[in-house]
């Protein structure tokens, strides 16, 4: 449908109605949902428009607002009446009748799609989200500072770890060097003895 909608943009109309062939042969084979079909349907009724087949494009677009819940905020129907109210305007402008019941018909669902955002938009209480987003930066800024903190820590064992090994590692060749050094001396004052005793 995708597709089907960029050839429409670049005014490539066999090959929208390629892809949407492709699109209702797929559609009938799966169940597509609400939100899929009525996108569909507007891409399709939207390539009838961009010809000039304006009639074509309602019966289309009527398809896809009987499709469409009307109860909640629905971006599909939304892009479904503006599109209709385009093809009507352009059939008025040439001199069709158009009923006027479809007329009002798509501006009382628009009417409706904002009345469902203006209720949506005063249930919000702005003061209560400013504060949950104020939390959540000093969340955030809190897990970020203690990851610094971590990382500093980390640095720090690492640093002080080879600053052990690096002791035990001198502690060690001392030892290795002092034994030598003693059993090179005990030598010497073993032979020392030796030739002191034969005298």
């Amino acid at each position: 449908m995708n597709i089907a909608n960029i050839y429409n943009a670049k005014a490539e109309f066999d090959q929208t109605r390629k892809w949407l062939d492709k699109a209702h042969d797929l559609a009938s084979k799966i169940s597509l949902g609400e939100t899929s079909s009525i996108l569909s349907l507007n891409i399709e009724g939207e390539l009838y428009q961009l010809q000039g087949e304006h009639h074509k494009a309602i019966d289309i677009f009527n398809i896809a607002i009987d499709l469409a819940d009307k109860e909640v905020i629905n971006e599909s129907l939304m892009q479904s009446l503006s599109l209709i109210s385009k093809s009507q305007r352009a059939l008025a402008s040439k001199g069709s009748e158009i009923d006027i019941k479809d007329i009002f018909k798509i501006e009382d669902l628009r009417n409706k799609q904002d009345d469902l955002r203006s209720k949506l938009v005063n249930k919000l209480d702005y003061k209560s989200l400013q504060v949950l987003l104020d939390k959540e930066i000093e969340i955030h800024y809190r897990d970020i500072k203690q990851a610094e903190i971590d990382k500093e820590r980390s640095t720090i064992i690492k640093w002080a770890s080879a600053i052990i090994l690096l002791f035990i590692l001198v502690l060690i060749g001392t030892a290795i060097y002092l034994k030598s050094e003693k059993t090179t001396y005990e030598t010497k004052v073993r032979k020392v003895r030796d030739l002191l005793n034969e005298g």
